[in-house]
């Protein structure tokens, strides 16, 4: 019994451990050497995004009223429907203006690969089809 009762604690603690976790970006006042995990210690660049270990429930949240001039590449991310990876803007001092990812001579905006569960919203995103090379002669179809 005494076992048991060890164990459930022991598992309950572990769970409710499990906290998630709020990534911050900025690409103007940002730091690719911070942690990431405040307002105040963003990331700059979203390639840093392929360094996290981003679990279910953490969230990537890109500076409002700031423009990113790059891609984003979401690989392997694992959400579930109770606790999904959600990709937004955060706003600072009262301002409500989407962050912009400006992916022009990139393949994507944001590239999805292998992902389960994940949330993109409130961000503005643009793009002009990137470089694109001929194949056999012709221009492929622009990506979406």
């Amino acid at each position: 019994m005494r076992k048991l009762l060890l164990v459930t604690l022991l598992v309950g603690c572990c769970v409710f451990n499990s906290k998630a976790n709020n990534y911050y970006f900025n690409a103007k006042t940002g730091n690719d050497t911070n942690n990431g995990r405040s307002v105040s210690s963003a990331f700059k660049s979203l390639k840093k995004i392929t360094e996290l270990d981003i679990k279910g429930g953490d969230s990537i949240l890109l500076a409002g009223g700031i423009t990113f001039y790059e891609s984003m590449t979401l690989k392997g991310l694992k959400g579930t429907a109770q606790k999904p990876i959600v990709i937004s803007s955060y706003f600072i001092n009262q301002q409500k203006e989407q962050a912009k990812i400006d992916a022009k001579g990139f393949a994507n905006g944001i590239l999805i690969l292998n992902c389960q569960y994940v949330e993109v919203n409130n961000l503005y995103i643009t793009a002009n089809g990137g470089k694109t090379e001929p194949i056999n002669g012709k221009i492929p179809p622009m990506r979406c």
